[in-house]
């Protein structure tokens, strides 16, 4: 099984590897061999992007996964809590009148069901039998360009994600249109608009998000 994992940053990476083999390297398990290569993209939508396009143009995989840490909107998901980001959106393309947030699919500039989108959201696709993450909840996700302490009220009212992050979107679409299984899978490190960071749990949420990684590979 070839897997690719993608982070945005070398401490998101770093973390992941004291519990996983360095980069290229081969893992033995009774039922199953892993090679795993990781790539470090950079933070934000651009350079994620650009990275894991350059990177997948050529390759193959049987699996990419995204890791990381994420806000969370759904205060009933715990600091710490290691979640699958089942299907995410580009919450902030669009237009911003100060006071409502319409989307480019409700503008009319984008539509909703032009491939890898699905009513706006883009789904994951995780491979067939190869790997589980059925233990862990199943949440949506907003992909952001800006972090904001108040997020404006939607023009669509049913609109509404549990996390937040400034790559998931970005990364679903390029897997997507490359045809590679992906999943993503992140741990929450804050609650979004809380800018106190002496509240977050950055350290708790990567220590459990590596043990999630020990388990599943």
């Amino acid at each position: 099984m070839n897997v690719l994992l993608v982070a945005a940053t070398d401490l998101e990476m770093k973390q992941a590897s004291k519990h996983l083999s360095a980069t290229k390297h081969t893992l033995n398990r009774p039922s199953k061999r892993v090679h795993i290569e990781q790539l470090v993209t950079g933070i934000g939508i651009t350079q994620t992007t650009f990275h894991l396009t350059e990177k997948l143009l050529g390759e193959s995989y049987d699996l990419v996964m995204n890791i990381g840490i994420c806000g969370a909107f759904d205060t009933s998901l715990s600091l710490g809590q290691v979640v699958r980001i089942y299907r995410d959106r580009f919450s902030d393309w669009g237009l911003d009148n100060g006071l409502e947030f319409t989307d480019v699919f409700d503008l009319g500039l984008e539509l909703s069901m032009n491939e890898p989108f699905d009513k706006g959201w883009i789904y994951d696709a995780p491979p067939l039998n190869s790997i589980s993450c059925h233990h862990l909840k199943s949440v949506s996700g907003f992909t952001v360009n800006t972090i904001r302490t108040i997020t404006p009220e939607r023009s669509d009212p049913t609109l509404y994600a549990d996390t937040e992050s400034m790559e998931g979107a970005a990364f679903l679409y390029v897997c997507r249109k490359m045809k590679m299984p992906c999943l993503q899978i992140r741990a929450v490190s804050n609650y979004v608009g809380d800018r106190d960071k002496s509240r977050w749990d950055i350290d708790g949420a990567l220590k459990n998000l590596n043990v999630v990684l020990s388990e599943l590979f």
